[in-house]
């Protein structure tokens, strides 16, 4: 009775402990690899975000600039300086 247990316990810990061992380091292996993605990944998407927006600045500032530029050199018509109360005034 005491063979069999020795047996066992020997079966255990040269075939079953190495491959557990093998299965929790490929695990732990993985959920690093799994770490160092994502925050290069995020990063990633918010420096693309960032890019979008410094454009879509740019692209705002460009044309506000042209529309002063365009506002200088062409005075204001009468009937537009009649109208300056804008939208929901009470002129009418």
């Amino acid at each position: 009775m005491i063979a069999y247990v020795v047996v066992l316990a020997v079966v255990i810990a040269v075939i079953v402990a190495p491959i557990a061992a093998y299965t929790a380091l490929r695990a732990v292996g993985r959920a690093f690899e799994l770490m160092r993605e994502i925050p290069r990944s995020n990063g990633e998407a918010v420096e693309a975000r960032l890019a979008r927006i410094e454009e879509a600045i740019d692209a705002m500032a460009l044309q506000i600039d042209r529309l002063a530029r365009e506002r200088e050199l062409r005075p204001e018509a009468p009937e537009r300086r009649q109208l300056s109360g804008g939208i929901g005034s009470s002129d009418s």
